[in-house]
This record gives C-alpha cells, structure tokens and sequence, in this order.
C-alpha cells in the first residue's frame, strides 16, 4: 500500500460517508459538504451519520458499522471522513486550537480514510497503511492557521493535495496501527440507536457472553439499575415487555457475528439505566460498564416491567 494507491482509491471514489460529532442541518456538515465538493468533485453523494458530541467509543461503532460494513452492503468507490474530536488528549491550555492528529490510511477493503485520530474512533477498523497527516496545522493558503473548526477549513485539504500532485506535502510519519490506534475496550456501551437499543462494544459469543448459551436467565446492570433479562438469538425472541441481550444490527463481521445490544422489546431500553449527573437524568454513553452475570430468581421483584434488584 501506498499513498499513490491512496490517490488512485481518492480518484475513483463516488461516496464519501462523513462520520461526526455534529449532525445533518447544523451549519457545520453544511461547511464540510461544500468542502468536499470543492476539493473532490467528482464525488456523487456525501453522507453524514451524526454520533453524540465527544463520545469516540459510539464514533469507533458506527465507524466499523458503516465503513467496515461487508460487501454486498457497502458501496464501492467509498471513502471515510471520521470526525470526532474532543480534545481529550491534552486538557490543558492549547495552543492555535490544536486538537487530536489527523492521519490518512487505507482500511481493510482498500478502503481510503481521512479521520481524527481521537480516543477510539479508529479502532475497530483494521489498517493496511496509514500516515499522520499534516493538513491540521497547515493552512490553506490565504486562511490563517489555528482554526477552531479544522474539519472545514484544514482537513480536507488532504483530499485536494493528493487529486492535485502526489500529496507528499501534507505526509507525515507513518504509524504502525497496533500501536498509534487503541483497542476498542469489551463489556461497555457502544451508542444508542433512536428506539434507545444499547448497541455494545461485545461480540457476540465472546466477552461478558463467552460462557452464556441461548435461552440463559441473566442479569444486567448499567449505571447502577439492574434489570433481568434472556440471552437470545435475535432482539425479537422474548415476549412483549421483557428485556433480552441478542446480537443485534450492529457490527457484522465477515465470520458472521455481530455486536451484542441490550433492548426492551416494546420500549426503549436506554430509559431504564439513565445515570444522574449535576441533577440531569442522562441516558447511557460509550464507555458505560455493563455487567452481565447469571440471574437468580431470589431477591427479584418486578416492577413496571423491569426486574430490579432488591435490598
């Protein structure tokens, strides 16, 4: 792999998915859009998939969803824009609006990426070739550096120096993804889809569910509140009003699994494990433990539908 191969992959491409903490009708997507039709005409759709502000667990989901998603349901001549960058890497006073690095690469399928390298937003993509990528601190010429929305106004200037020379000017170092990209952490929330299905960051078959088998009685528990629940084969295989944990539509992997997601057949499971901060009752995030252990009829009441824990 190569960035010629890059620039061959850029040129080709028809579909860019952008991937973001900032959703379809904020002003920001439109500056990206008309960003990407400046620098990549050629392009014919650009789509965007929101993901809550902050959060690079739900980023590095919906990224593997979406971007890692198998043939014959992801469009060819696709590339990735990944954006979600809270800064979190340094806390402290930044100077010129710096923020996490910006890398260029080509994923699995060949498919070329353009991402922030934040938290975990790249790691459950697997990488054949990737390379820091200069354009967060470079400035298009006439635009002053250390802008505090670079999406629009540095990034993807990437994409225009590669279609329009060999983009060795905006290169940097080439990293080895084993170690420049975390490993996405087990057992935890990975994002809530809107009828507040918690999809996991779990295969199924591994993790907190390598030791359960289909139809097992189980207990979990996020945020503090339990409930009790099935292990089953599909979100639908309990009856109306019961909770189940079932691999879901999330995540499919060539070998045929897919992420385990925690549901409410009938209702929103994310309501029932909301966690008070600053007195605002907050629906579950990426990065939320669960806790999955086997469930015991004893020291069970039901309550409006929910098993809960009792003293």
């Amino acid at each position: 792999m190569s960035l010629s191969f890059f620039k061959q992959s850029l040129a080709t491409a028809s579909y860019m998915h952008a991937i973001t903490d900032y959703a379809a009708g904020d002003p920001a997507t439109s500056e990206v859009d008309a960003a990407a039709w400046a620098v990549a005409p050629h392009l014919r759709h650009v789509q965007h998939t929101a993901v809550p502000a902050y959060d690079t667990i739900a980023t590095g989901v919906i990224t593997h969803n979406l971007i890692g998603q198998v043939f014959p349901l992801r469009p060819s001549g696709l590339i990735g824009y990944i954006n979600c960058a809270p800064r979190k890497d340094l806390t402290g006073v930044r100077s010129e609006n710096a923020g996490e690095p910006l890398v260029i690469g080509i994923a699995e399928d060949d498919v070329p990426i353009l991402a922030v390298n934040s938290g975990y937003s790249l790691s459950m993509l697997k990488f054949k070739w990737l390379h820091r990528c200069m354009t967060d601190v470079i400035p298009w010429p006439g635009l002053r550096g250390g802008e505090q929305f670079r999406s629009a106004r540095m990034f993807l200037r990437a994409l225009y120096e590669v279609l329009q020379g060999n983009g060795e000017s905006i290169l940097g170092e080439e990293l080895d993804p084993t170690f420049a990209v975390p490993r996405m952490p087990i057992n935890v929330v990975g994002v809530l889809d809107n009828f507040l299905n918690i999809k996991t960051t779990t295969w199924d078959g591994e993790g907190f569910s390598e030791d359960l088998s289909i139809g097992d009685k189980i207990r979990i528990t996020i945020n503090g509140t339990t409930v009790n629940a099935t292990y089953a084969q599909g979100i639908f295989a309990v009856p109306e009003g019961e909770f189940v944990l079932a691999p879901g539509s999330t995540g499919h992997r060539a070998d045929g699994s897919r992420l385990l997601e925690v549901a409410l057949r009938g209702g929103h499971a994310g309501n029932h494990f909301k966690l008070e901060r600053k007195g605002d009752l907050i629906l579950p995030r990426g990065g939320d433990q669960i806790i999955v252990e086997p469930a015991s009829e004893s020291g069970l009441a039901l309550i409006g539908g929910e098993r809960s824990a009792t003293a």
